[in-house]
């Protein structure tokens, strides 16, 4: 939180005083962040209106986007919707976007499950972990962050640990198979 208002403060007083860097001055046709977010929101859902059932396809969100017409298309150039559900939807469609959805949500829940299940040092690194994973999930949902593979790899290999975790009933055990 201290870093998006360190980070909120910069933007606003760099536009403010019209400067360029961490808070770039925007077009004043994209007014603030949020109205160019939400236009390609709404532009996303127009694609997906057109192809609810299968999607534009993995990896052709960009290209679909850019041949389509949208009557206030933002002047940036996106090659991602800015939303993790809203991004597998218009690739994949409604039906297979909410099972990878719901099958995501099922993973978070198991690994929140198995790190709270472990006790001692090993428990509080392997909830530490769980956490680094659940605050990818707002971050997801207002931005594309797993677009990038530096946020990819820490957050798949965190899930990974958690879910790695074997829970409490299961430490030392072992079934045989005779």
């Amino acid at each position: 939180l201290l870093s998006l208002a360190f980070s909120l403060r910069l933007s606003a007083e760099a536009d403010a005083s019209g400067g360029v860097g961490i808070g770039a001055r925007r077009s004043s046709a994209c007014g603030d962040w949020s109205s160019s977010r939400l236009a390609i929101w709404r532009d996303t859902w127009d694609l997906i209106a057109a192809n609810p059932w299968f999607g534009v396809g993995v990896g052709d969100y960009n290209f679909a986007w850019s041949l389509s017409v949208f009557p206030n298309r933002p002047t940036a150039f996106f090659d991602h919707s800015h939303s993790l559900p809203l991004q597998l939807w218009a690739e994949l469609g409604l039906p297979l976007g909410t099972l990878v959805l719901l099958l995501l949500l099922l993973a978070l829940r198991q690994a929140f499950a198995r790190s709270a299940s472990v006790q001692g040092e090993a428990g509080v690194a392997a909830r530490t972990a769980f956490v680094m994973v659940l605050l990818m999930v707002p971050h997801s949902l207002a931005e594309y962050p797993l677009w990038y593979l530096h946020f990819l790899l820490p957050t798949a290999f965190f899930w990974g640990w958690c879910l790695g975790c074997a829970p409490s009933g299961d430490v030392g055990t072992s079934k045989s198979l005779a």
